[in-house]
């Protein structure tokens, strides 16, 4: 966490962004089921190319989801039933 932005640092070699680091930088942001953490933007940092690359939450759940009015409260929600029904 810095400033608010959750960030994922990543070490590999090829700089390339897969969807597997942006389901899993989702699943730390789904985790913070009470907003603890005042997260309002993830980021990716690939430290091998020192490249960071950051979205606002809005922005990085619209461009998972596919739906402009996504509300991260009801993902968490909807996100720690399915987690504890594990």
């Amino acid at each position: 966490m810095v400033d608010g932005c959750l960030i994922d640092i990543k070490t590999s070699i090829t700089p390339q962004i897969k969807a597997g680091y942006l389901y899993q930088l989702a699943g730390y942001l789904l985790l913070d089921y009470d907003d603890k953490l005042k997260i309002d933007s993830v980021g990716i940092y690939m430290a091998r190319q020192g490249i960071l690359f950051t979205w606002p939450v809005v922005e990085f759940l619209h461009l998972l989801t596919g739906n402009e009015t996504v509300s991260l409260s009801q993902l968490r929600q909807e996100f720690q039933a399915m987690v504890k029904n594990k």
